[in-house]
């Protein structure tokens, strides 16, 4: 009897010990910047890398913080093979200060080992109040020794080309290259950063995300939450990618959406209408905001040229070129709706143009009906297996975003309107079932002008962030200035069955000194960087 539940009981206790082992599973990162100091109206163009164990999730988020652990600044980035690059535009009303990058994945604990960097804003000098910090060296000295890097000259002429030869990157991975402006204030950064070692730590807040985006909301009436109530979350496109859920206990809804890479709104609404003292709020995942000791940002009279050399050379480069150093590599994605292909679609230029919605409907729309309940209208679908209408309203979208109330639809201009999609039997999504849908895509993508409806949530919504690569201006000009702090940002750079790479790239025309940067990841997963510098006279 003895042998046999320990027989029953040893499976328990694996199964047990596997599920403690994946809850206390720990995920450590590492991000860092193309440079270490940037002027407001920059981009920090950044890469990191998943050191320890793996993840599904769909995102990696990366924020710019301050030294009091507040995010300034995050984008969401798509992890590729436990790796992730993409780039922050640094917000314009940054106090001069230092910064650091951190990154978190939601849903799981995640530490970071955060890189500082140094922004610049003319608008707003720092501030002296902050504590000074004690280094500890954490340089990896053994593996640095081991790449090698030579340029074929160590002074050039304006726009020439910069031929670098690297060797040694046997075994290491992840290696990219850099080729930054060097001067008084990247000397101090480095001084400052020496040694600089800093791990940040981030609980498992949330949902993991390996479905696509989670977004939490809160229903309340007079402050009281309330349980039972479905509420409804579209993101504002003309691609209708929304989702569902009941509140809890507590108040909240939780949605999962697939992933979306659009900068829209997102729009949460109840499917019934609420009462006048209802509220929907945006539930947000807590960010720690544990200060970070770090010294002061002093800037001397002797920096003054420096600052005014980078802050010329980057408005410069902002004013002629703008977005064009960004290119973008967008696969193909899938662009249908959540219902898929829809049984009818109408689009509205191949019939005549009737003067208003009820016309519309009815000369064009067979399988659509307007029918008056309590005096006011409401729009029900055919149910074609069937072959009579549904009873009840069907779900009405407006670019994608829920909407209940019929009559403004009706009312609605439909020359604002592209194509009408009718979903012609009952859908059903998540926990709720819907009578059939039927969805108004508007030419501009702006609601057709309707506003969202009352008591409904409208709040930014940033996607995931495109695979984008910084590029070199195209100078069809010669006399086009070209006066990059930043010459050359290379990711994954591929070494030949000797461990070696050449990297070419050209000079700009801002004279000074610049430093070539090597940096890889070693077998045993610690970051290495490698340097050399040149002059451009």
């Amino acid at each position: 009897m003895k042998s046999y539940t320990k027989l029953f009981l040893l499976p328990l206790l694996l199964a047990s010990f596997k599920l403690f082992s994946q809850e206390s599973a720990k995920i450590s990162t590492e991000v860092h910047s193309s440079q270490q100091v940037f002027v407001t109206g920059e981009d920090i163009w950044l890469e990191g890398s998943i050191l320890e164990g793996s993840t599904l999730s769909k995102s990696v988020t990366v924020r710019l913080i301050d030294r009091n652990g507040e995010s300034k600044l995050e984008k969401d980035l798509q992890p590729k093979q436990n790796k992730f690059s993409g780039f922050l535009p640094v917000p314009e009303n940054l106090v001069s200060d230092y910064y650091f990058l951190d990154c978190v994945i939601k849903g799981e604990k995640t530490d970071n080992q955060i890189q500082p960097v140094m922004v610049i804003n003319p608008k707003f000098p720092p501030t002296l109040n902050c504590q000074a910090i004690a280094a500890s060296s954490s340089e990896n000295t053994a593996y640095n020794a081991r790449i090698s890097i030579q340029s074929d000259k160590s002074e050039y002429l304006q726009r020439e080309t910069v031929q670098v030869n690297i060797g040694g990157l046997n075994s290491f991975t992840d290696v990219s290259v850099t080729a930054e402006r060097s001067d008084r204030l990247t000397d101090l950064i480095q001084q400052i950063t020496l040694g600089f070692n800093k791990t940040r730590y981030h609980e498992a807040n949330g949902l993991k995300e390996e479905e696509g985006h989670v977004v939490k909301a809160r229903l309340t009436v007079n402050g009281k939450p309330q349980f039972g109530f479905t509420l409804l979350v579209g993101i504002k496109s003309q691609r209708a990618n929304m989702a569902s859920a009941k509140t809890d206990d507590s108040g909240i809804a939780t949605f999962i959406l697939p992933s979306s890479f659009e900068n829209t709104q997102l729009i949460i609404t109840a499917e019934k209408k609420l009462p006048s003292n209802s509220k929907i709020e945006l539930i947000k995942p807590g960010n720690p905001k544990e200060p970070i000791s770090f010294p002061c940002l002093q800037l001397t009279e002797f920096m003054r040229e420096d600052i005014e050399q980078r802050i010329l050379n980057s408005s410069i480069n902002l004013r002629f070129y703008g977005n064009t150093s960004k290119a973008y590599a967008i696969p193909e994605r899938d662009t249908t709706d959540f219902y898929g292909k829809p049984d009818q679609r109408f689009l509205l230029d191949e019939y005549v143009r009737f003067p208003n919605m009820e016309e519309v409907i009815t000369e064009i729309i067979p399988e659509l009906r307007i029918k008056k309940e309590s005096g006011n209208p409401v729009l029900q679908v055919l149910n074609i297996p069937f072959k009579t209408f549904f009873s009840e309203q069907a779900l009405i979208l407006v670019d994608g975003v829920p909407v209940s109330n019929a009559k403004e639809i009706l009312e609605t201009d439909p020359l604002r309107i592209r194509s009408i999609d009718l979903v012609t039997r009952r859908y059903m999504m998540g926990v709720t079932e819907f009578p059939g849908i039927v969805h108004f895509k508007s030419y501009k993508r702006d609601l057709a002008g309707l506003s969202p409806e009352a008591n409904s949530l409208t709040s930014a919504f940033s996607g995931l962030q495109e695979s984008a690569s910084l590029q070199a201006p195209v100078l069809t000009d010669v006399k086009m200035p070209d006066l990059r702090n930043l010459l050359l940002y290379e990711q994954n750079i591929i070494a030949d069955e000797t461990g070696k790479a050449l990297i070419k790239f050209n000079t700009s025309d801002a004279p000074g000194t610049y430093t070539i940067k090597v940096r890889a990841i070693t077998p045993g997963k610690q970051p290495v960087v490698k340097q050399l510098s040149f002059k451009v006279r």
